[in-house]
């Protein structure tokens, strides 16, 4: 005789191994049933400084987490690709004509990266500064 429900989760367990009775989630993964996006907190419209451009430039743009758990889009943009809960690193990619790379973290409620910002001429070196857009 085997008691099959001794198991499972009791919340059911989407994105996670249940161990124990308890679901245990993967990377990027929380909840219960390791049914939300951990980076879904980040989520939203952020407004802030872009030192690149003429002389510091305000840049509001929007978090969204893309089909990968472990990646933010930045707008329509970029892309930030997360090395943990908090940190990310901005892959080699295209943006707006240049190639851009660089490195940040998610702090409460802002966001801060570094970026290199190039093309065949010139690289230019970018920090940006951003706070979460409240209503």
């Amino acid at each position: 005789m085997t008691f099959e429900s001794c198991n499972r989760c009791r919340y059911g367990c989407e994105n996670g191994r249940c161990i124990k009775r308890e679901c245990r989630c993967d990377t990027y993964w929380d909840g219960d049933a390791c049914e939300k996006s951990y980076l879904k907190r980040y989520e939203g419209t952020y407004v802030g400084s872009n030192s690149c451009g003429p002389p510091s430039q305000v840049w509001e743009f929007g978090l969204t987490v893309s089909s990968d758990p472990s990646v933010m889009n930045v707008g329509s943009d970029f892309q930030l690709q997360f090395t943990d809960s908090s940190r990310f690193e901005i892959l080699e990619q295209e943006f707006d004509g240049h190639t851009v790379s660089g490195e940040g973290q998610m702090l409460i409620e802002s966001i801060s990266f570094y970026y290199e910002w190039s093309d065949s001429i010139a690289a230019y070196h970018c920090l940006v500064e951003a706070h979460l857009w409240i209503d």
